[in-house]
């Protein structure tokens, strides 16, 4: 089984890697839409650093799954 960071079990690397998409996508279109001014805002900071740390996790994950489906 797939194992992501959010401690979310796959049944197939393709599912892992579908729902990790999803996510990317969500969090990308998130960032999108933080106007300039809202950096400033401490807890508007906080979400985006949530974002910025859940889409690395996500990354890593998916370059971890390819590597083992590779290996």
């Amino acid at each position: 089984m797939a194992n992501m960071s959010a401690g979310l079990e796959y049944k197939t690397v393709k599912e892992a890697v579908a729902d990790a998409a999803a996510s990317l996508s969500k969090c990308f279109n998130i960032m999108n839409n933080i106007r300039f001014e809202d950096i400033s805002n401490k807890e508007k900071q906080k979400q985006i650093d949530e974002i910025l740390r859940t889409a690395g996790d996500l990354i890593t994950d998916m370059q971890q799954s390819k590597e083992v489906k590779q290996g």
